[in-house]
């Protein structure tokens, strides 16, 4: 009798179906209105322009979608833990982790010089470009409470909040319906759409595809939400925080150039533990 292939995509049922279409089209409802009921309620509440307080507002839809995504995937993972997987990070996992998202950092400066460069060719690319500077600027507007609860939501809520939803949920239903580099594909372009800023919808779809792909090689949603976090904290908090130092800037971006490297080192690294664990099974089932 000849062995079914433990690598053959088995044909998803009806409730899958389902789920594919309506994990992201919830997720991204429930990703957007908490955030527009938030900054609703503030601005009624203090009957004046709220940017001034992005870092509180920041801080509270991230704490209510931070309880919402966590109530989902728990209730995701009750028939099968392993649906969203979450597994001790060792010493390797934190390391490569960190130089990942430092090299995801270096492509993503590599992906601004390039549409600076576009810009000079195509007016639409250069106007995104000027919306994306007057979005960033507000930030250095904030005062120093706002700006370390933005920072604190940025780097601590958000990153989590993504995993989960676009990692964890939607990537995972889409896996039940499709082969690993359509679905990861797939999320990778909604998490870039989310992000509804032409620049930002860009680099979020290929840092997105980045980890999307060490999320599955990985199957630990631990590693992708500190390969978020990571990035996050010297993408935004570093500069929000230390933008007047520019040597210590200097030798981050370094850093993140050289790593870019390492980005792709990881991957091999993890695809080959993978395979080597899917091995292992496949012995010990035969046997």
């Amino acid at each position: 009798m000849r062995e079914k292939n433990s690598n053959s995509v088995q044909r998803p049922s009806a409730s899958d179906i389902v789920s594919a279409f309506a994990v992201p089209l919830l997720g991204a409802a429930l990703y957007y209105s908490v955030q527009f009921f938030v900054i609703v309620a503030f601005s009624l509440l203090l009957k004046r322009d709220v940017i001034a307080y992005s870092g509180t507002i920041s801080l509270i839809y991230g704490l209510i979608l931070l309880v919402v995504f966590c109530f989902a995937v728990y209730l995701t993972n009750l028939k099968n833990p392993k649906t969203i997987p979450f597994k001790r990070m060792s010493i390797t996992d934190i390391g490569l982790g960190t130089f990942f998202a430092l090299g995801l950092i270096g492509i993503s400066t590599i992906y601004f010089i390039s549409i600076q460069i576009l810009s000079q060719y195509i007016g639409t690319i250069s106007e995104a470009i000027n919306d994306y500077v007057e979005m960033v600027s507000i930030q250095s507007k904030l005062s120093n409470r706002e700006t370390v609860l933005f920072s604190v939501a940025t780097v601590i809520f958000i990153p989590v909040i993504e995993e989960l939803l676009f990692r964890g949920l939607i990537q995972g239903s889409f896996m039940k319906v499709l082969r690993p580099i359509p679905a990861i594909i797939l999320s990778s372009l909604i998490f870039g759409l989310i992000h509804v800023q032409p620049i930002q919808v860009g680099y979020a779809f290929i840092c997105g595809l980045a980890i999307g792909s060490v999320y599955y090689l990985s199957g630990n949603i631990l590693v992708s939400i500190w390969v978020h976090l990571v990035f996050n904290f010297f993408g935004s908090a570093v500069v929000t925080l230390f933008g007047d130092q520019i040597a210590l800037l200097t030798w981050i971006e370094r850093i993140e150039l050289i790593s870019i490297g390492i980005v792709a080192g990881s991957l091999v690294y993890y695809y080959r533990k993978k395979k080597s664990n899917s091995d292992g099974a496949l012995n010990e089932a035969k046997s």
